[in-house]
């Protein structure tokens, strides 16, 4: 489920009715769920916040300072609501990965077993009030977005573009001199809102930096994953040999060493360009799309 915005057909009414027809499928999704897909729902509407605020960011000089912040506000806070079970899915899952790369299987299971159990043991909730919580914010978001006063012209475009990108390149520049998990949390957002942002002006166009940037944020995901499972081990070492969550550990670094290589790698691939002048350009090649071939 995406957003598309074309130059063609680029006007305030159509975008508003884009962005309202997208909550729509959003709410529509939550309505139809069962306990074996709730999983699959949280992640796609977890996604859908993270696109819808990029979009917002793109239109965010074109939208009064009311109806921004209103609306993502919103979106966060749905996203956060979900993010729990999020959480406990990733514990388990990034636990699986990394065990596997210990050549011990009375080790691995000395981990698996007391962490599944007390990972699955805080994971009792009442899913399905979360899911109706998180359908009736979204709901009433997509009323009040019926009355949004908004531009978006080319200006507007482009002043979102710059801010993420130049949001990004300044924790790419910071970061290189030491990086710190909170900040490279913080990064993968101006990463994905950007990202997500071209994906709706170039989706058939900028496929080589369209797939750098989701390298980028996906390897700056799995780092953060990393660091909520070694967060949760040492909040629950008392379960754990030590000498197992030693080893642990070392496959943990190994994995965050290669995750950082990745990121520098791209980063730098993606963010060598003066925001302002490659923002403007992009803003006239998404224009030029629609221009007639000669």
């Amino acid at each position: 489920m995406a957003i598309e915005l074309y130059a063609h057909s680029m006007g305030a009414k159509t975008v508003k009715r884009e962005l309202r027809q997208f909550l729509k499928q959003l709410v529509r999704d939550l309505r139809h769920t069962d306990g074996s897909s709730s999983d699959q729902v949280v992640h796609d509407t977890r996604t859908g916040m993270k696109r819808l605020r990029a979009l917002l960011a793109l239109l965010k000089s074109g939208l009064s300072r009311k109806a921004y912040r209103e609306a993502n506000r919103c979106c966060k806070a749905v996203a956060t609501d979900l993010s729990g079970r999020r959480d406990r899915r990733v514990i388990l899952d990034t636990l699986g990965v990394l065990v596997a790369e210990i050549p011990d299987v009375e080790c691995q299971q000395r981990l698996l077993t007391p962490l599944r159990m007390q990972t699955l043991a805080g994971s009792v909730s009442d899913m399905e009030q979360e899911l109706l919580d998180a359908r009736q914010q979204l709901q009433r978001l997509r009323q009040r977005s019926a009355g949004w006063s908004l531009k978006a012209g080319a200006a507007t475009l482009r002043q979102g573009l710059q801010n993420d990108y130049r949001e990004g390149q300044h924790y790419w520049q910071r970061l290189q001199n030491g990086a710190v998990d909170d900040e490279l949390h913080a990064w993968r957002k101006p990463v994905k809102r950007f990202y997500y942002q071209l994906s709706a002006l170039f989706p058939q166009d900028k496929r080589k930096t369209r797939r750098r940037l989701k390298a980028l944020g996906e390897a700056l995901g799995d780092l953060h994953d990393l660091h909520i499972l070694r967060d949760y081990t040492e909040r629950h070492a008392l379960l754990l040999w030590h000498d197992d969550l030693l080893r642990l550990y070392r496959v943990l670094a190994s994995r965050e060493q290669a995750l950082l290589e990745q990121i520098w790698q791209l980063a730098a691939e993606v963010y060598q360009r003066p925001a302002d002048a490659y923002c403007h350009r992009l803003i006239d090649q998404w224009r030029d799309l629609d221009q007639p071939k000669s």
